[in-house]
């Protein structure tokens, strides 16, 4: 969660970008886009992490152990 919080601000400004041409054509309906994408990246990440962990469950592996998609990938 740390590396989503330090790079949000580098992340979220282009994505927000075209939210804001999507409202501005009438396409979106969105108060906050940059909030908006915020909420969708701490969601993305969220559930990266519980596939992972249920992965670790179902295969008996140690906490930690499996990495879908590092961290770092999420942002892009």
């Amino acid at each position: 969660m740390k590396i989503l919080a330090a790079t949000m601000p580098i992340v979220v400004p282009q994505p927000a970008k075209i939210i804001r041409q999507g409202i501005a054509e009438g396409i979106y309906v969105v108060d906050y886009p940059e909030k908006c994408l915020e909420v969708a990246m701490c969601a993305l990440e969220r559930r990266v992490l519980a596939y992972e962990r249920s992965m670790e469950r179902v295969l008996g592996a140690a906490a930690g152990s499996i990495t879908i998609l590092p961290p770092a990938q999420l942002l892009i």
